[in-house]
C-alpha cells in the first residue's frame, strides 16, 4: 500500500502491512496491497466523474470495489466505466 496517496493513511488511520497473497483468479495471484491500490484508483476515478450524485463516500467506495471486481472478468467494461477521457 506504499503507493497510495498519503491522505489515505490519514483518512483510514492505517499503517503499512506486509503483502499477503490473495486467493484470486488472477495469474499470478495479486497481493492484498495491489488489490487495495487498484480499488483505490477506481474509487478516485469514479469519484471525480460521479461524486456529486452519490449519497456518501462509502457508497462511492462500494461502487469502485464492485467495478474493480467486475473488471477482473470483463477488463474492457471496467475501463469504459472508470478511465478518464
Amino acid at each position: 500500500m506504499a503507493d497510495l496517496p498519503p491522505r489515505f493513511w490519514l483518512i483510514k488511520g492505517l499503517a503499512p502491512m506486509p503483502a499477503l497473497a490473495l486467493l484470486a483468479k488472477s495469474e499470478p495471484p495479486e497481493t492484498l496491497d495491489h488489490h487495495t491500490l487498484e480499488v483505490w484508483k477506481r474509487f478516485w476515478a469514479f469519484w471525480r466523474r460521479h461524486g456529486s450524485p452519490t449519497r456518501s463516500l462509502e457508497e462511492a467506495l462500494a461502487v469502485a470495489a464492485f467495478v474493480h471486481d467486475l473488471g477482473k472478468a470483463h477488463p474492457h467494461f471496467q475501463k469504459r466505466l472508470t478511465v478518464q477521457h
